[in-house]
């Protein structure tokens, strides 16, 4: 004899539905209370570099670090981090060291990271390059610098050095980002992102991108000869500061881009590198239309070295960076 089959309730469904929601909207809340309750977000912050720490201005206050010392006739050096969650002039350490005593140099933390003014305020490429430009007439103000800039700090330099040409010598990009020619826009999960910047959520989401085990992810991503403890661990201090969250989440909603950067990178005529590293950002192929320029020279790293080549081969950075101001052949004026 069949067994009569038993009814379901036309409600188990939706309750079972409703019962995860719940479950899934406390753990969120409690995700929430342990963020905002145990998170401290004024983490003691060092120098990130040997030089010494100057400061430009007030209320938009710019910090970079300054050392004088190197060979007579020696052009400084001018360094610019990338963009990230958890950037700084940290980045350039790798080759400050290096160039210490053989050049003067200078390297900025760009307005919202280390140092420098952060909080709610305008944050642009714009902005960043009109740091840069500020840097380079404190630090160095007569003759001619070399620029070095990392990721997407490269568009920055080079919208300063197509603004004031006569002040840069060389440009070197490590890793740079916008030479892919197309106009960028933010993805569907950054714009969301940045919509939740002002809500409750803002600062814990942000706080999970910069926890230790997101950073750690990052830097070994970025790097392929090995992860650097010092880069890890400021970059877990510099991101856990008051306003830290404001740059980054700019950065993440497309405040910062130029969709016409490739227009500017084929606009300068000084002798100019690119030197690509890591898969991100590297298009080789995008690369070539620059690499035809008479001024532009491309080395294509991206099979040996991350994102954060100037950590993995400071040495063959330096080298080049020395090479490009030695070739005056290079020089499209």
């Amino acid at each position: 004899m069949t067994r009569p089959r038993k009814s379901t309730s036309p409600y188990a469904i939706p309750l079972t539905v409703a019962a995860g929601g719940l479950a899934v909207f406390g753990a969120g809340l409690a995700w929430l209370a342990y963020m905002r309750t145990n998170i401290w977000h004024n983490v003691a912050l060092t120098a990130a570099l040997d030089g010494e720490l100057r400061m430009i201005g007030s209320d938009d206050q710019i910090a970079y670090y300054h050392a004088v010392t190197g060979r007579p006739g020696s052009t400084p050096l001018l360094f610019v981090h990338g963009i990230s969650m958890a950037a700084s002039a940290y980045e350039a350490k790798p080759l400050f060291d290096r160039f210490e005593g053989e050049r003067p140099m200078a390297a900025l933390d760009l307005p919202g990271f280390g140092f420098s003014a952060r909080g709610p305020r305008e944050y642009s490429a714009t902005v960043n390059a009109d740091a840069i430009l500020s840097v380079a007439q404190h630090a160095f103000p007569r003759g001619q610098i070399d620029l070095v800039a990392m990721g997407m700090g490269g568009e920055f330099a080079a919208l300063a050095a197509a603004r004031q040409p006569e002040r840069f010598r060389t440009l070197t990009l490590v890793a740079p980002t916008g030479l892919s020619g197309a106009s960028w826009a933010p993805p569907p999960a950054a714009r969301m992102v940045g919509r939740l910047e002002r809500t409750q959520v803002g600062l814990p989401l942000f706080d999970t991108l910069v926890s230790r085990p997101s950073l750690r992810y990052a830097i070994a991503q970025s790097q392929r000869r090995g992860f650097d403890q010092g880069l890890f661990h400021y970059a877990y201090a510099t991101s856990h500061q008051p306003g830290a969250a404001d740059a980054p989440y700019a950065y993440l909603t497309g405040k910062l881009d130029t969709p016409e950067i490739l227009s500017v990178y084929a606009s300068l005529r000084l002798p100019a590198l690119a030197i690509l590293s890591g898969g991100a950002y590297a298009n080789p192929a995008a690369a070539s239309a620059l690499a035809r320029k008479p001024n532009w020279r491309i080395v294509d790293w991206t099979g040996s070295c991350g994102t954060n080549a100037q950590f993995d081969d400071p040495d063959g950075v330096c080298r080049l960076i020395d090479s490009l101001g030695q070739n005056r052949g290079l020089e499209g004026r």
